[in-house]
């Protein structure tokens, strides 16, 4: 099976486009999966999401697959992403600064969507993605780690049983 994997376009429409030509070099695929955080961040989100959209009708369910991320899950919730609490008062001098400006990547990229986009986004918010490949077995994605769209940071130090619980899920897979 030859499986084409995207994720994390944050409305950044010429990488996307960029990775969509040097796909089309690669010749025929058997699926494509876009894991998600298509909008946020850049300076695109609804021509990315409708491009996904797009590739989705073009591909077919059965062919084309995407789920949505953690910053795709803020922008439908208004959710926002944790920030360690400091235990530095330099770094808490600019923790107000660090909110606002947060707020306003995800509060404009909202305003640049249309409410098709916004449905769309909820129809693939909390999934994931399997398939079963012959003479190899089972095939998950997911956004970030089983069980959670927030990313999980695995380090050389991490060790081994960490790793594990972060990578396998509850049902072994």
């Amino acid at each position: 099976m030859r499986l084409a994997i995207c994720s994390d376009i944050h409305g950044n429409l010429i990488a996307f486009e960029a990775v969509l030509a040097d796909l089309a070099q690669q010749g025929e695929v058997d699926a494509i999966w876009c894991l998600g955080d298509l909008v946020a961040g850049g300076p695109r989100p609804q021509e990315c999401i409708q491009r996904v959209r797009d590739l989705l009708e073009d591909h077919g369910k059965d062919k084309f697959k995407v789920i949505g991320g953690n910053t795709d899950r803020y922008l439908l919730t208004g959710e926002r992403m944790a920030m360690p609490i400091y235990n530095e008062e330099e770094k808490y001098q600019d923790r107000s600064q660090q909110f606002a400006t947060r707020d306003a990547v995800f509060n404009w990229s909202l305003s640049k969507l249309g409410w098709s986009d916004y449905e769309f986004l909820s129809q693939i918010n909390g999934r994931e993605i399997h398939t079963w490949v012959e003479g190899y077995g089972g095939v998950i994605a997911v956004h970030a780690v089983p069980g959670s769209d927030e990313p999980t940071s695995l380090l050389p130090t991490t060790s081994d049983e960490e790793a594990l619980d972060a990578l396998l899920d509850r049902e072994g897979r």
